[in-house]
């Protein structure tokens, strides 16, 4: 409804830049792409309905429970710098590194999730999928592989085209 109300203060803003709006905030959460907020443009009066009947269940279908946006934002900020380093992510990682960023933040115990149930929805809300290295690749040290090219590189500096 946040979302919402703020496409209806700034109208002229694209849905894309809406999206990134909402993500270079400091205060929450609302992470979510361009495609995601169409879907919730064409659903929207059946989801203001929705709201207004029971406000606790913004979803048609399971709600998106975020018990601690501090800890989804760091999490969500830990995924994307670990994807840029080229690192694979996955399921026992999230897992591992949302405890330590609950005790972080000095989330109470009852707050705290536990199991592992919250990890596909999280990827999914997220966009993020796991994958695997197999093979050789799976097994490459990148740094040896990056000097390696820069010695190539400068032995066939020294030969003619």
């Amino acid at each position: 409804m946040t979302i919402f109300a703020f496409m209806d203060k700034h109208p002229l803003m694209s849905q894309g830049d809406v999206a990134r709006h909402f993500g270079s905030k400091q205060d929450g959460a609302l992470i979510f792409n361009q495609s995601t907020l169409s879907q919730k443009v064409k659903a929207r009066s059946d989801l203001e309905k929705h709201a207004a009947s029971y406000p606790n269940a913004l979803s048609s279908k399971h709600p998106w429970v975020v018990t601690c946006p501090d800890v989804e934002r760091a999490l969500v900020l830990w995924v994307h710098h670990m994807e840029e380093k080229g690192e694979i992510v996955n399921g026992p990682m999230l897992w591992e590194k949302r405890a330590k960023f609950e005790d972080q933040f000095n989330v109470p115990e009852t707050e705290q999730l536990a199991g592992d149930g919250w990890i596909a929805p999280f990827c999914k809300a997220h966009g993020y999928k796991e994958r695997r290295r197999h093979g050789e690749a799976g097994s490459v040290d990148l740094e040896a592989v990056e000097a390696e090219c820069k010695w190539v590189a400068l032995t066939l500096t020294t030969y003619a085209p």
